[in-house]
C-alpha cells in the first residue's frame, strides 16, 4: 500500500506521515530527500527554497514525474509506505501507474494557522512564505492535485490530537 501526501507548506504532511508511521506501521519517504541529496552532492545547502529550485530545474530537463520516479524506487522495497510531497499531476499519473494500492490524501489549512508554524527554516515574512506556495501552484499544479486527492483533510488544530482523530478515521476507511 501507498498512501501520498500533499499540501502546501506548514499544513500538515509530515505530521500525517509520521503518525501512520507510528500508528500503523508504514516507511515514510519525502520527495525531497532526492533533491536534498543532490544539493548536498553538489557542495549547495538543502534548504526549502533550493530544494524547490532545483525540483524546478529538474521537472524542465527531465519531466514532472521526475522525482517521484527516483522516489518510487525506494518506495517498492516496503510493504506499507507514505511518501510525501506530491506537487504535479504528472506525479500522481506515475504512482497511480506504478502501483494498484496508491491512494492520494490531500492536507489543507488557512495560510495564517500554515504560516503560525513555519520554522526555522521556512521565511519570516508572510509575503516571503507565500512565495513557495505561488511557485508550487502555478509551476508545478500543486492546486490541481489537491483537488484530486481521493481524501482532503483539515488541518487547523492547534494541538495534533483533534488531526490524529481523522487521520484514525480515514485509515479505518481505506484499510478495511
Amino acid at each position: 500500500m501507498i498512501i501520498g501526501v500533499t499540501a502546501l507548506a506548514r499544513a500538515g504532511k509530515d505530521a500525517f506521515a509520521d503518525y501512520l508511521v507510528s500508528n500503523y506501521g508504514f516507511s515514510k519517504l519525502n520527495m525531497s530527500d532526492v533533491l536534498a541529496d543532490e544539493l548536498v552532492r553538489r557542495g549547495m545547502e538543502p534548504t526549502k527554497d533550493n530544494r524547490s529550485l532545483l525540483g524546478d530545474e529538474w521537472r524542465k530537463q527531465y519531466g514532472m514525474d521526475i522525482i517521484i520516479r527516483k522516489t518510487m524506487e525506494k518506495a517498492q522495497t516496503y510493504d506499507k509506505v507514505v511518501i510525501t510531497g506530491f506537487r504535479s499531476m504528472e506525479e500522481i499519473a506515475f504512482s497511480r501507474g506504478s502501483s494498484d494500492s496508491f491512494y492520494l490524501v490531500a492536507i489543507v489549512a488557512d495560510l495564517n494557522v500554515r504560516f503560525g508554524r513555519r520554522n526555522e527554516l521556512d521565511p519570516e515574512s508572510i509575503e516571503a512564505f507565500t512565495v513557495r506556495d505561488d511557485r508550487d501552484v502555478k509551476n508545478k499544479g500543486l492546486g490541481k492535485v489537491i483537488d484530486a486527492a481521493d481524501q482532503t483533510l483539515t488541518n487547523n488544530y492547534t494541538a495534533h490530537k483533534p488531526f490524529y482523530k481523522e487521520i484514525d478515521a480515514l485509515m479505518q476507511k481505506i484499510m478495511h
